[in-house]
């Protein structure tokens, strides 16, 4: 749980939609605390991966990217809020306790804690990324010498500076989906 931000970088965002996401789903269900609080720290990471692919992107990219994003987001939502369909939601905790992915002591409140922990993440990778771009036009930094060879330039920092289109899309998808059911649960 803890190498998963550097694996998702490595990555580009199909590859990580395809077989990372699923793994980091799994992580954020896991019966140890302290891996799903690591791997709360790799959702920030994947959003941005999402996010950069839309900015690079032609008009396609940036929907599917804006798809992609939305379907994290869902996910969180339902899963540690119980924001689905109540069917959905039984077959999902019927699945757990096959499964035994959640301890018996795993409850609401220790999921909406989960959640508010994510949410953090999320806001403090915009934090750190906010900064000056005048020597780095795509706001991401990356290995010297990573395109000359033809291999493609890897990021240092997963949570390094980040793009004005970044940061931007990362603020929407704050304020418009992150946001709210925390605030919601304010008097918890």
């Amino acid at each position: 749980a803890r190498v998963l931000p550097d694996l998702i970088v490595l990555f580009d965002a199909e590859l990580n939609r395809e077989f990372l996401w699923p793994v980091l789903r799994t992580l954020l269900m896991d019966s140890v605390s302290a891996v799903r609080e690591n791997s709360g720290w790799s959702v920030p990471v994947l959003l941005r991966k999402y996010c950069a692919m839309g900015s690079r992107s032609a008009a396609d990219g940036e929907m599917e990217s804006v798809v992609w994003m939305s379907e994290v987001t869902a996910w969180l939502r339902e899963t540690f809020l119980d924001e689905g369909a109540p069917a959905e939601a039984q077959l999902r905790s019927s699945l757990r306790r096959l499964k035994k992915q959640m301890t018996s002591s795993e409850g609401a409140f220790s999921k909406r804690q989960g959640y508010c922990r994510i949410l953090a993440a999320v806001a403090l990778a915009m934090r750190m990324g906010e900064g000056d771009f005048e020597n780095n036009l795509d706001g991401l930094e990356s290995l010297p010498g990573g395109s000359s060879n033809g291999m493609p330039s890897v990021p240092v920092d997963p949570f390094g500076r980040m793009s004005l289109y970044e940061r931007e899309r990362f603020r929407s998808l704050l304020l418009r989906d992150l946001l709210p059911p925390a605030l919601e649960m304010a008097v918890d």
